[in-house]
């Protein structure tokens, strides 16, 4: 389940097409795993074994699947949300009574998707023309690595995309706005003269504005 999670993410963030590809492909290792007790990438390869052929096929019942948990979920959080707005509850309490929610939606819907899934594999295997699956060290970095890249410059890339954003906002304000003197901190009379600035702009002079 950790690999899958990092192989499957961390493609996901390197591309989209590569994402769902590893996410079908790989969708299956766990029941391969446990049902077949292949460890490891002979479990993912085994996966892609039952789905080569049938992407498409496989793909379409992922997505009515996520669909159909997405049509039962939204209503139910929906209706849920605005009964307890009428109890008034405390910004604490609705945040928390909404998490239980969550959590009890998803143990309810979550065993239906894996039951789904388990029969999917089962209809795939019993199908499956058994063939020799290649599971060398280079067919295994073909996998490894890319996800590996993307779980590096994924974030190095939102970081730069942050720190750029930040950059670009310090043009945005006036500069002397708040006079400073070599230590960073404002003197007394420099203080001063932004106080009484800051006064006027707001209209607290020496008498009420406007008379």
């Amino acid at each position: 389940m950790i690999l899958s999670g990092l192989i499957v993410g961390g493609l996901g963030m390197l591309f989209l097409i590569p994402g769902i590809l590893a996410t079908v492909w790989f969708s299956l290792a766990v029941y391969v795993f446990v049902v077949e007790d292949k460890r490891g990438m002979a479990a993912f390869f085994q996966s892609k074994a039952y789905v080569e052929g049938r992407f498409w096929g496989v793909l379409g019942r992922m997505l009515f699947v996520a669909l159909l948990l997405l049509v039962i979920y939204v209503p139910l959080i929906t209706i849920f949300s605005f009964l307890l707005v009428g109890f008034n509850l405390s910004e604490q309490v609705f945040e928390l009574v909404m998490g239980a929610a969550f959590y009890v939606l998803f143990l309810v819907l979550a065993p239906m998707t894996y039951c789904y899934l388990y029969e999917l594999y089962v209809a795939l295997k019993s199908i499956w023309t058994p063939t020799e699956i290649v599971n060398t060290g280079g067919r295994k970095a073909k996998f490894i690595v890319p996800a590996l890249v993307g779980w590096v410059i994924t974030p190095l890339l939102f970081g730069a995309v942050i720190a750029t954003l930040l950059y670009g906002l310090r043009g945005e304000f006036p500069e002397g706005l708040i006079p400073e003197n070599e230590s960073g901190e404002l003197s007394q009379e420099e203080q001063e003269q932004f106080e009484s600035l800051l006064r006027q702009q707001l209209g607290d002079g020496d008498g009420p504005a406007g008379l």
